[in-house]
């Protein structure tokens, strides 16, 4: 896998939580996720209660080893001085600690298995993205 090829702008194509696919609206199609050489951002697309399509964005530095991705949320993996920044911003007992792993990655399409945690149960979402 090349982990240049992640560089740029992804569009959601599909997304199955625990194996179900999600049937996802067309406000949510619009979703993207982008990547410079080190940070992500993510263009969340949802729908508000008037029906209005809206977006929220998140950028988050990211560490990349492998096929592994860590973002801000996952404390333990960044740097000690980003480490006391996020935990002076957030209660980090609030954080749902999760992975990710690229288990797909081409000039064309980008594949994240996510799975997160928490005292109670495990769940796995499985997102494709299309290079815009």
């Amino acid at each position: 896998m090349n982990q240049d090829q992640r560089i740029g702008t992804w569009q959601i194509v599909s997304l199955t939580e625990d194996g179900d696919p999600v049937v996802l609206s067309e406000c949510e199609l619009t979703e993207t996720i982008v990547f410079t050489s080190s940070k992500v951002t993510f263009n969340d697309a949802f729908e508000d209660f008037e029906g209005e399509c809206r977006t929220e964005e998140f950028t988050s530095p990211y560490i990349l080893e492998g096929n592994q991705l860590s973002t801000g949320t996952d404390l333990d993996d960044l740097p000690i001085e980003l480490e006391n920044l996020l935990g002076d911003l957030v209660d980090v007992e609030d954080l749902e600690i999760g992975t990710s792993e690229i288990t797909t990655l081409n000039e064309t399409t980008l594949v994240i298995r996510d799975t997160f945690e928490d005292e109670e149960d495990t769940e796995v979402d499985v997102t494709t993205y299309r290079k815009l």
